[in-house]
């Protein structure tokens, strides 16, 4: 089970680092694939539908089936304690409504994309020489839904150290 991603828009790299500003707009698309290997050792990449496949349970004695695969995004910080959070916007360009990423479905094969994405904070520093850089890290997780409405996370990738900042300069 593989989780790709990709993160469009945006981003420059400053100093090595990828960087953007808060308000800025960006889009991660992400897909994942199944493989399944059969008795022969054959490797194939089936479709899913539900019931093929199966978790174990968290006890380990037995196995759930899976009705669905989920993704999500999520944004932490690099030193663990600050919240960072992210908010998608409406494709309106005035004020409208705001909200948290949530859960899409998603299946092996097939791209899903999360856009008009932003941070909802800067990292802290951003270039002052005597503090410490603080980075956040997207992470992308894949999570099946199981019978009993459970979810398990069983594949996630997370981006390199990313740059937030505040405001671009030209907008003082």
């Amino acid at each position: 089970l593989d989780v790709f991603c990709q993160m469009d828009r945006g981003f420059f790299l400053f100093d090595d680092v990828w960087t953007c500003y808060r308000r800025n707009y960006f889009q991660l698309t992400t897909s994942c694939t199944l493989s399944v290997r059969g008795g022969d050792g054959s490797e194939s990449f089936g479709d899913f539908h539900a019931g093929a496949f199966s978790v174990l349970a968290p006890d380990k004695s037995s196995t759930l089936p899976i009705t669905q695969f989920l993704v999500r995004v999520v944004v932490r910080a690099s030193d663990g304690n600050t919240n960072a959070s992210l908010v998608q916007m409406t494709a309106k360009r005035d004020k409208g409504p705001q909200s948290v990423p949530g859960l899409l479905p998603i299946r092996p094969t097939i791209t899903v994309t999360f856009d008009r994405l932003q941070f909802k904070s800067a990292t802290a520093n951003n270039g002052k020489k005597r503090a410490v850089q603080q980075y956040f890290h997207l992470h992308v997780d894949l999570l099946v839904e199981t019978e009993n409405q459970q979810l398990h996370v069983v594949a996630s990738t997370e981006t390199c150290p990313l740059v937030v900042r505040g405001r671009s300069p030209g907008h003082y």
